[in-house]
C-alpha cells in the first residue's frame, strides 16, 4: 500500500508540475517556436506565430499566425483565435468546444486552369505522405468520435476564393458573425442554430463559366443537409 501510495503521489505531483510549467510564458514560447519550426520544415513555406497560450484544460489562444503558400503569397493570417474546449472530453472520443472566437482573419484559396490542386493542397500532401507510409489496418471496433460545438463568433473576416478551373470567384468580408450552435452532427448532416447575428457583410460572387451539372453529379448522389435556425438578424 505504501509503494502504491508513493507511485500515485509521484504521478499526481508530476502531472501538477507539468500543468504549472505549461502555463509559464517562457515554456509556452519554446513550445510555440518548436511547433513553428516543425511546421515550416514539414510544408516548406514560411510560417510565423507571434504568440500561443494554453490555459489548461480550457483555452487555447493563437495570435498572429501567418502561413504563406508556395507562390509566397498569404494563404492564411489569423489575428487571434481563441478555442474554449473541454480537453478532458478528448479521452472519451468527444470533441467538445464551448466557444470558438476568430478575429482579423484573412484566407486566400485559389487554383489555376492548368492544375486541379488548390494552393493549400501541398500542406495536406505533406502530412498525408507520412500517414500513407505508416498506415495500419483500420480498427473498426474503436469508439466513433462525436462533436459538440456551442458558440462561434467571427469578427473582421476576409475571404478570397478564386477557382479558375471551374470559373468560380468569391470575395467576401464579414464584420461580425455570432452563431449559437444548438445541434452539430456532421455524420447525419444535421446543423441547428439559435439566433444568428450578422453585421457589415460585403460579397462579390461571380460564375465565370457555365458548370457542367450533368457531369458533376453523374457518378454521385447529392443530398441537402438538414439546416435549422431560430432567427437571423442581418444588418448592413
Amino acid at each position: 500500500m505504501k509503494v502504491l501510495g508513493w507511485i500515485t503521489f509521484s504521478l499526481l505531483a508530476l502531472f501538477i508540475l507539468l500543468l504549472v510549467l505549461i502555463r509559464l510564458p517562457s515554456v509556452q514560447h519554446k513550445i510555440t517556436q518548436r511547433a513553428v519550426t516543425f511546421l515550416k520544415d514539414k510544408i516548406g513555406t514560411e510560417v510565423r506565430l507571434e504568440r500561443a497560450f494554453i490555459s489548461f484544460p480550457k483555452q487555447i489562444v493563437l495570435e498572429g499566425l501567418y502561413v504563406e503558400d508556395q507562390s509566397e503569397d498569404t494563404l492564411v493570417y489569423i489575428g487571434e483565435l481563441v478555442v474554449d474546449a473541454d480537453l478532458w472530453a478528448l479521452t472519451q472520443h468527444t470533441l467538445s468546444v464551448n466557444k470558438i472566437s476568430l478575429q482579423d482573419f484573412t484566407g486566400n484559396i485559389s487554383r489555376t486552369t492548368s492544375d486541379s490542386a488548390f494552393n493549400f493542397s501541398y500542406i495536406i500532401n505533406a502530412f498525408n505522405s507520412d500517414s500513407l507510409a505508416e498506415s495500419s489496418p483500420t480498427d473498426t471496433t474503436s469508439k466513433p468520435w462525436s462533436f459538440k460545438i456551442e458558440d462561434i463568433v467571427l469578427q473582421k473576416i476576409s475571404i478570397l476564393y478564386d477557382d479558375r478551373l471551374t470559373g468560380n470567384f468569391v470575395e467576401a468580408t464579414i464584420g461580425e458573425l455570432s452563431l449559437p450552435v444548438r445541434e452539430f452532427e456532421p455524420s447525419k448532416s444535421i446543423y441547428t442554430a439559435g439566433k444568428i447575428k450578422i453585421e457589415n457583410v460585403h460579397a462579390v460572387i461571380e460564375q465565370r463559366k457555365a458548370p457542367d451539372i450533368n457531369q458533376q453529379y453523374a457518378d454521385s448522389t447529392f443530398a441537402l443537409p438538414n439546416i435549422e435556425f431560430e432567427e437571423i438578424d442581418l444588418r448592413n
